[in-house]
């Protein structure tokens, strides 16, 4: 019993291992079982509802999401569009008027300040030499998305499943713990993305707005990044936020007729207030008690996600330390009683 215990952890760390090589080929499949994980408890509940197979209710929902991706297309998409091309010619205008906001910066900062922006000028500007590589990761983005759909409709039909799979790597006696912690580790993400999901939308939306009120330019795209941004805790509203503030101050256009410093204050303290908000008053209703994870533990854990695994990191960080939060209480447990 002791080899066959010491085989699974050996297979376990094994799996691990290949997870973390194999993490930039694997980001199609973690993003299909997000998506399966949420749409999973309403295909479950036609198809239960019905008597009509969930492989039915996939394809609608297959149906469903690329007439919403021709809708989006056609109008969300137009307004983006025009927003990111205005962006692009305006970019020279936009850096000089944060050039001649330098100055007014102290001396110590001010060559910093410069070195930034002769960096993003050059980052801006686009080598016919970056043409290939472009074109490249568009076609690796079609691929993804591709291998995406045919993981997303698996996932969906056979998912749920999983569980009971798993269960047969384990000797009897300890099936029954087992599969109790892995419903604990399935309610807390199931929990935790769809919450998420919800999140996102809503703070894209309501930044939208309040960025259309303050007469900030850009707004859809910018409210679109703070919903976004709350795929990454703490740190994706930070940035989204700085980045909002510097287009308020130099995009040469104030609703108020105000200073530029101070109209990028005003933007900075409205973003704020959203985001406080959010912390206090929709989290809590949305998210409740999923991760019970603490602010610093939070952070931590995204940092260490997004330096081990990338983008991918920094959405599952989270997710993943809750789930590491059980089986901790769980050994403790079990400790604690030996």
């Amino acid at each position: 019993m002791r080899i066959r215990k010491m085989g699974l952890i050996i297979f376990s760390l094994l799996i691990l291992w290949f997870l973390f090589l194999a993490r930039g080929v694997i980001t199609p499949f973690i993003l299909a079982a997000i998506f399966a994980y949420i749409l999973n408890p309403v295909v479950t509940f036609l198809s239960e509802k019905s008597k009509i197979h969930r492989v039915f209710f996939i394809a609608v929902f297959y149906v469903l999401f690329f007439v919403l991706l021709g809708w989006g297309g056609t109008t969300v998409a137009k307004q983006l569009f025009a927003e990111a091309q205005a962006l692009s010619s305006e970019t020279s205008v936009f850096l000089a008027n944060v050039e001649n906001q330098i100055v007014l910066l102290p001396e110590w900062a001010q060559g910093s300040a410069r070195d930034g922006t002769l960096s993003l000028r050059e980052a801006l500007t686009i080598e016919p030499t970056s043409v290939l590589p472009i074109f490249s990761g568009a076609l690796s983005r079609v691929v993804a998305f591709i291998t995406f759909l045919f993981a997303s409709f698996y996932f969906l039909k056979d998912g749920k499943n999983l569980i009971d799979g798993i269960l047969l790597f384990f000797p009897k006696n300890h099936k029954i713990e087992v599969e109790i912690l892995l419903r604990r580790m399935n309610l807390v993400l199931a929990n935790y993305l769809r919450g998420q999901l919800l999140i996102v939308l809503l703070m894209a939306v309501l930044g939208t707005i309040l960025f259309t009120i303050l007469g900030v330019r850009f707004s859809l795209l910018l409210g679109i990044g703070i919903g976004v941004a709350e795929i990454v805790p703490m740190i994706g509203p930070i940035i989204v936020g700085t980045v909002t503030a510097i287009v308020a101050m130099f995009d040469g256009v104030s609703k108020f007729n105000l200073p530029p410093v101070t109209d990028g204050l005003v933007v900075v303290a409205a973003y704020v207030i959203l985001n406080q908000i959010e912390n206090y008053l929709i989290v809590p209703q949305i998210m409740g008690k999923a991760t019970r994870l603490h602010p610093l533990l939070i952070f931590f854990a995204v940092l260490a996600g997004g330096h081990l695994f990338g983008v991918l990191g920094f959405i599952l960080a989270v997710p993943v330390a809750a789930c590491l939060r059980i089986l901790f209480e769980y050994s403790l447990d079990k400790i604690a009683s030996s």
